[in-house]
């Protein structure tokens, strides 16, 4: 492939982020590692949508670097939002997680 196919595309066309798999028998730090990473994968989606309408152009925009980067900066957003508390959706997949863990162990 060469450099100028790899400079349009997007990140997300490099690798794809799979949901977090917790099995019957993980620990209640893998269940709550699991529901953080599902939001933090939810919020840098809304993110990258958000940011993807926002030009990159005029006087103080990045140009093409801040195109490439800027799926980057909404996954590092993600994460931090993600891990000082979020907005509530890991609490819901958690207990999800913690009801799906009790019907395969019973």
């Amino acid at each position: 492939m060469d450099p100028l196919s790899l400079q349009s595309m997007q990140s997300s066309q490099f690798f794809t982020l799979a949901p977090p798999v917790v099995g019957a028998d993980d620990s209640p730090e893998d269940v709550v590692k699991a529901a953080e990473e599902f939001e933090s994968v939810y919020l840098s989606t809304v993110l990258n949508t958000m940011f993807a309408s926002i030009p990159t152009d005029g006087p103080f925009g990045g140009g093409k670097a801040e195109a490439t980067w800027r799926s980057f900066l909404a996954n590092e957003y993600a994460n931090e939002v993600s891990a000082k508390g979020g907005i509530g959706l890991a609490a819901s997949v958690r207990s999800e997680l913690i009801g799906l863990q009790e019907v395969a162990n019973q």
